[in-house]
């Protein structure tokens, strides 16, 4: 080769070579269309065909309502003596009506217009008094089932009281000092941090008050 001739290298390359006869190439396997499916296990099919258990979660835990303080003592005696206040009250207030009308029918005659007067004068006062009667026995009644506006109502009947007895003191009936010092108590009591409690009153409200 002269000098500054160039020759490209020899390139072998497997496509170049001959494949040797002996190289065996892979045969795959025919499927055939018209052969059956494998067989599904009968395991799995029981499985299958078996009812569906469903899941049931578990009930929640049971809330315990806290156990009701028991009724104060001066609650109940107040609460029974409104009722009987208000029984006695109601029973008055139907005799006042049942006197009105006895009067008017007595002089109507010989002195009708007056005898009216005076038979409508009583019924009112019976009427009145009736409904006194009735409200005392409502308010009995809430102040034992720990009702809220019992407590209320009872307090400011309670007040009117007391100024009454305080007016009447000051006209010069000495015998009024009693009814204020009664509702002067009553109107302490029920101020009490347990009494306003259990009436769910103020801070220390509990929850069985409705």
């Amino acid at each position: 080769m002269a000098f500054g001739e160039y020759k490209a290298p020899a390139v072998f390359s497997n496509r170049t070579k001959p494949v040797p006869s002996s190289v065996s190439w892979p045969v795959w396997p025919r499927v055939s269309m018209t052969a059956k499916p494998p067989a599904f296990p009968t395991a799995a099919l029981a499985l299958m065909a078996a009812p569906q258990q469903t899941y049931t979660p578990p009930p929640p835990p049971q809330q315990w309502a806290p156990a009701p303080k028991p009724r104060p003592l001066g609650v109940t005696i107040l609460g029974v003596l409104y009722l009987l206040g208000g029984a006695l009250m109601a029973l008055a207030g139907l005799a006042f009506v049942a006197g009105g009308a006895a009067m008017s029918a007595a002089f109507a005659p010989f002195l009708p217009l007056p005898g009216a007067l005076l038979g409508a004068a009583l019924a009112v006062v019976g009427i009145v008094v009736l409904g006194i009667g009735v409200l005392s026995i409502v308010v009995g009644k809430g102040l034992l089932d720990a009702r809220p506006w019992a407590w209320t109502v009872a307090l400011v009947l309670t007040a009117i009281g007391l100024l009454m007895g305080v007016l009447n003191l000051v006209t010069g009936n000495v015998g009024a000092i009693v009814n204020v010092a009664i509702s002067g108590f009553i109107v302490w009591y029920l101020y009490q941090d347990g009494v306003k409690a259990w009436f769910g009153q103020g801070h220390m409200a509990t929850p069985w008050a409705r």
